[in-house]
């Protein structure tokens, strides 16, 4: 496909002074339909890999909402500001939604929800904050990385819906409450990092509640990362969570409140590099299966 590169020119206001504070050369508020226009592709960052990035700030004008047969949008390594339009859930054909590195503030529209051909969801490294919109949790979604934001929600059961997840990053917000037993449904998961949060977990157990990994996780069979660390991650790790050496390249839970032995299951499987439990409260021997 060719590539649309949307440059920022501004425009000259009454006073013939240039103005940098939108973005220009959308055809006017009208839809595409009126203007003639059909849009694929909207590329206003950096146009090449390793180029120099755009300088761009201001808000995103909500007419960009007009062009509906967008596939993909990408603003992402500029300075823009304000919220994100919920005009952006016009575009139902969209596919991939890049508006990270930015300075967006405000909540994640509900209206992304919208948004049914979105495969691949990028707002991090942003000041968003409130909560994950619980509709995002209906799409069918390959990637979603909101890391280094304001979040400051628990995470929503729905995102346990999204079976086509294969990347899913949360990291450096300050989500709340417990881990979802649901995110054991994302069966084609290889990245989960909740790495720096506020995350506490409770989940029933013998009609007590307490405070761990959930046990589900082990049901992440192509799961090769998995960022827990800094967190308030209580209890023991799961038995099962041994049994995943075979896939788990990454194992990072250090910095929690994690107690009890090693599980007797836990090896280093072949094609685990990186293993991390630092600043816990683990007691006991190292398993003798660490060395097969």
């Amino acid at each position: 496909m060719e590539r649309l590169l949307v440059v920022f020119v501004g425009f000259l206001d009454g006073k013939s002074e240039r103005r940098k504070d939108r973005l220009w050369g959308l055809g006017g508020a009208g839809s595409e339909e009126e203007n003639g226009k059909k849009w694929g592709l909207l590329v206003v960052d950096s146009p090449n890999s390793g180029g120099t990035p755009n300088n761009l700030f201001g808000t995103i004008p909500t007419e960009i909402g007009y062009l509906r047969s967008l596939t993909s949008l990408g603003l992402r390594t500029n300075y823009l500001n304000s919220s994100i339009p919920t005009s952006l859930g016009n575009l139902t054909s969209l596919s991939s939604l890049y508006l990270h590195e930015n300075h967006l503030s405000g909540s994640i529209p509900a209206s992304l929800g919208n948004l049914t051909s979105l495969s691949g969801l990028y707002l991090n490294q942003n000041n968003l904050s409130c909560s994950i919109p619980e509709e995002i949790g209906y799409l069918s979604l390959t990637s979603m990385y909101l890391r280094e934001n304001h979040i400051s929600s628990s995470i929503p059961e729905e995102i346990g819906n999204l079976k086509t997840l294969s990347y899913l990053d949360l990291s450096t917000n300050f989500l709340n409450g417990s881990i979802p037993s649901s995110l054991g449904n994302l069966n084609n998961l290889y990245l989960l990092s909740l790495y720096a949060n506020n995350l506490s977990g409770s989940i029933p157990r013998d009609n007590n509640f307490t405070e761990k990994i959930p046990s589900s996780f082990c049901n992440l069979i192509k799961l090769k990362v998995m960022h827990l660390g800094r967190n308030n991650l209580k209890g023991a790790i799961p038995q099962c969570i041994g049994n995943m050496g075979g896939h788990l390249e990454v194992l990072h839970i250090h910095q929690n409140n994690l107690y009890g032995t090693l599980p007797e299951t836990f090896r280093i499987g072949s094609v685990l590099v990186s293993l991390d439990l630092h600043d816990n409260e683990l007691e006991g021997k190292i398993p003798p299966s660490f060395a097969n």
